[in-house]
């Protein structure tokens, strides 16, 4: 999903704001919308900022910021700074706040060991988020959209990046003398970058076993030093799906005779959603059927097919592979024959037997 900002009618207009190392809030203008309740900040309305500066500069460590689902907004331009400005503190957690219209979304300058969860920066005309000389920072759930650049690195190492959304940046991300870690492992799985044109057909750590998992086959290239392990097929917040134990019973039938072939399908994702499970034969589509599960749920899907024509066949379902051996349907009046033919050689040894 692509964020939109809209700020609020009740907007607050003016400068910078800026949470001092001794923890005071400190503004230019009365009144600024950030309210402290010991070491947490609470954002009480949206916020423009009309004098091309930073929105909020934090230079307070050991705090939380919480930006209640608010928008601070610029004014656009390569002169509007960054919205949020961490500068030189660590333990910082920022949440829960959207960024748009200024040149960077938010910056860490020379900030280690900080978390960014469930935050949005979009539309801003050179990076939404941009680390400079920081280490040991997390970025976790963020959606970050329409930007110039999605993510710039710049001598940072380090630092931890997955479960976030890169949809329609002009550049996904860009690393200069940078070494970060862009995932969560196996089976946790990495961001989405909407550009990004993988399959999912494979599964397991090495992306090396049939099945689809929710995971894109081939990491995304970010730099020198800097993948994405595992990127994700879907964005982080949808239903993701891991498709499994292939069934072919029987996998040995005449011409004309059903096969019954199933699948055990799984929603490995954060909400609800529908999935396409396709049965191929021998790379052709013949069946598709829609299912519908829950996060953490699952279920059995199963197929009838029924082959004309003797062969060996290739069995395909989202990524897993089996066979199906089919031969030639005798004809009844050859039975009866053979049948007939066998019961008369039965009778002349018997009666040879009995002869003798």
């Amino acid at each position: 999903m692509v964020f939109q900002a809209k700020v609020s009618a009740a907007e607050w207009i003016g400068d910078t704001i800026v949470i001092e190392e001794n923890g005071s809030v400190e503004c230019s203008q009365p009144d600024p919308p950030l309210r402290r309740i010991g070491a947490t900040y609470y954002l009480a309305d949206d916020i423009r900022i009309i004098t091309r500066k930073e929105g909020i500069v934090v230079k307070k460590s050991n705090i939380v910021v919480e930006g209640n689902g608010r928008i601070i907004a610029g004014c656009g331009g390569f002169t509007s700074e960054c919205g949020i400005l961490l500068e030189k503190v660590n333990n910082v957690t920022l949440r829960n706040v959207s960024v748009v219209d200024f040149e960077n979304g938010i910056g860490f300058n020379f900030s280690s060991g900080n978390n960014l969860v469930e935050c949005t920066f979009s539309s801003n005309n050179l990076a939404g988020v941009f680390l400079y000389s920081s280490s040991n920072n997390k970025i976790v759930n963020c959606t970050v959209s329409k930007n110039r650049f999605g993510i710039v690195s710049w001598s940072s190492f380090d630092n931890v990046v997955y479960h976030n959304n890169f949809i329609y940046n002009a550049n996904q991300a860009f690393c200069v003398d940078s070494q970060n870690i862009w995932d969560n492992g196996y089976p946790s799985g990495g961001n989405y970058w909407s550009d990004y044109a993988s399959v999912d057909y494979k599964s397991s750590q090495n992306q090396d076993e049939p099945g689809a998992d929710g995971i894109l086959d081939e990491p995304f290239f970010i730099g020198l030093n800097n993948r994405d392990y595992y990127p994700l097929a879907t964005p982080y917040g949808t239903a993701r799906y891991r498709v499994s134990s292939l069934s072919i019973s029987p996998d040995s039938v005449n011409a004309g005779q059903p096969s019954t072939i199933s699948v055990k399908v799984e929603n490995i994702g954060e909400s609800s959603g529908s999935y396409e499970v396709k049965l191929e034969v021998n790379e052709q589509t013949v069946d598709t059927k829609m299912v519908s599960l829950g996060s953490g749920e699952s279920m059995i899907v199963g197929f009838t097919y029924k082959p004309v024509k003797d062969g060996y066949y290739i069995i395909g379902v989202n990524g897993l592979t089996g066979s199906l051996r089919v031969s030639k349907e005798e004809p009844p009046w050859l039975i009866i024959i053979v049948v007939a033919v066998t019961i008369m050689i039965l009778m002349i040894i018997l009666r040879r037997r009995h002869a003798s």
